[in-house]
């Protein structure tokens, strides 16, 4: 079963147990007279192949950073118009100049100017109660007399009076 490599791998696999060898083996200096064997056969073809694909990945590279930059901006853009949506959306009648229709159905409730107490409506226990007594002598009497009968429409004027009501 054979793998093709591509690209480092490739290289590194031509490269493996290649051991340079110098011509003089008692130099103290492998820098003096070294003299490497050839490189394998297949060397070169495997450079290429490396130094194509690193164009490819570039290229690869340079497309990606310009999408991303033009992410970012679409980003930046977005982000603007959600903050100034937001900012229309707060807005109503109280806090800007617009007219209550454009409140819409959502109005807020009416607030009170009175402050909260904790006491209940009405007359307080203990509190004295005041009202208009009736006296046993008013200074006015007002007679209230029907002209006619509500139910059969009849005149009034001679029946008798049937109860006397005091306010």
């Amino acid at each position: 079963m054979a793998v093709a490599l591509t690209g480092a791998r490739a290289l590194t696999g031509i490269w493996q147990g290649f051991e340079p060898t110098f011509s003089s083996g008692a130099t103290s200096s492998p820098h003096s007279s070294m003299a490497l064997h050839k490189p394998p056969v297949g060397l070169h073809a495997a450079l290429d192949a490396v130094r194509s694909e690193n164009d490819v990945l570039r290229d690869a590279n340079r497309i990606q950073q310009a999408q991303l930059a033009e992410l970012v901006e679409r980003n930046r853009t977005l982000e603007a118009r959600i903050v100034d949506l937001e900012a229309r959306l707060r807005t109503s009648s109280r806090n800007a100049s617009k007219p209550p229709s454009s409140d819409g159905y959502a109005k807020p409730a009416p607030k009170s100017r009175r402050r909260r107490s904790w006491r209940k409506p009405g007359k307080q226990p203990g509190a004295s109660g005041q009202h208009l007594a009736q006296v046993a002598d008013p200074d006015e009497v007002v007679t209230h007399s029907p002209e006619r009968c509500s139910g059969c429409g009849r005149g009034l004027a001679g029946a008798p009076v049937t109860s006397v009501v005091r306010r």
